[in-house]
């Protein structure tokens, strides 16, 4: 679930602790600590469904999500506030959608936790070391579904100094340039209008931000960087098409940088590794024009299958969906993947 894994890999020391103590409590009284047990059985069964294609586990998964959801609505009800085990068990529902690649669903919950998350921002809880890197995975997540993310909250990735690494080791990006891409889909959901200097102040703060990794000495730290990497190059493209409006061909030259640095992680894994976010491998593949680019990235989303993640499947599809789409527009006519993410057919997490 992490691009690298480390002693305090939260899946292990936070999410399996906190579900394991819902096994001292009644099924028939709601619990937040079930509700985290039986999504984690949900993601794994939905996962091991799609791994080794079997309906069984599919039975097994829809009935510990149903679980999982009947015991946080009843937490929420009678609590009405977040706090760090139900942040824990939002973040394993979230976690369970992923692995099914179900449409829509996700939305409830990410959306809803941000809600809850407002009125908490002042609590002691929120500032655990536990807390931050879960709030750094959960602000990170929901900013890079393009949710508007108020900037109180956005604050809170900034967490304790000792977790500032905790984003690029665990997920592949940095804090600034998760705060960047907010900055940029703000922009775009506002359909501001920028002048040029404007424009060019904001590419100059991206230029100024390359990423590199906090502990260049940690274990793992040449595999960290390149997925840096490739996320910096997808943030170009990113902006570049978004708000500069170049064309296709304007950024094949970003495009290939950026592929080259996600084969780079997968060799150095020896096609082992963990998982990162997948919005930089979505906008790169989303925006490759030259038919041996695509096929390097149809490559590279068929080694990712062997996470058992549906939501990589489905961003694969919606890329290909998307290259039809502009062949059969033709040249001159100027098809994002935004338009097309927008489409309730098409309306997954793009992480």
């Amino acid at each position: 679930m992490l691009l690298i894994d480390t002693p305090d890999n939260p899946c292990r020391t936070v999410f399996l602790p906190l579900a394991l103590k819902g096994l001292d409590a009644s099924p028939t009284e709601p619990n937040i600590h079930l509700s985290i047990f039986h999504a984690i059985c949900a993601s794994s069964a939905f996962s091991l469904a799609h791994l080794r294609h079997d309906s069984r586990y599919h039975s097994i998964a829809v009935h510990h999500d149903q679980q999982a959801l009947r015991h946080l609505r009843g937490s929420l009800q009678r609590a009405r506030c977040l706090d760090e085990p139900t942040l824990v068990a939002v973040l394993a529902c979230i976690t369970a959608e992923a692995m099914s690649g179900r449409r829509s669903r996700w939305r409830a919950h990410v959306s809803g936790c941000l809600g809850l998350l407002q009125n908490e921002v002042h609590g002691d809880w929120i500032r655990s070391p536990t807390a931050a890197r879960l709030l750094q995975s959960y602000l990170s997540l929901s900013s890079l579904c393009s949710l508007l993310i108020p900037e109180q909250l956005m604050s809170l990735l900034n967490g304790p100094s000792d977790f500032l690494h905790y984003l690029e080791r665990s997920h592949g990006v940095t804090t600034p340039l998760v705060q960047y891409l907010a900055q940029i889909s703000t922009l775009v959901e506002s359909k501001t209008q920028l002048s040029v200097e404007e424009l060019d102040r904001l590419e100059l703060e991206l230029y100024l931000n390359f990423p590199s990794p906090s502990n260049p000495n940690a274990p793992g730290s040449i595999i960290v960087q390149h997925a840096l990497n490739s996320f910096y190059y997808a943030t170009i493209v990113y902006f570049r098409r978004s708000l500069r409006g170049a064309m296709l061909h304007d950024v094949q030259d970003l495009i290939e940088k950026a592929i080259h640095e996600l084969e780079s992680v997968d060799v150095l894994t020896r096609d082992r590794g963990g998982c990162s976010y997948n919005w930089a491998s979505f906008v790169i593949a989303a925006d490759c024009e030259r038919p041996d680019l695509q096929g390097r990235m149809l490559a590279l989303f068929d080694r990712k299958g062997r996470h058992g993640i549906q939501n990589i499947n489905i961003l694969c599809e919606i890329v290909q969906a998307l290259w039809n789409r502009r062949t059969a527009a033709g040249p001159h006519v100027d098809i994002q993947w935004q338009d097309i993410a927008r489409e309730a057919d098409f309306d997954f997490m793009l992480v």
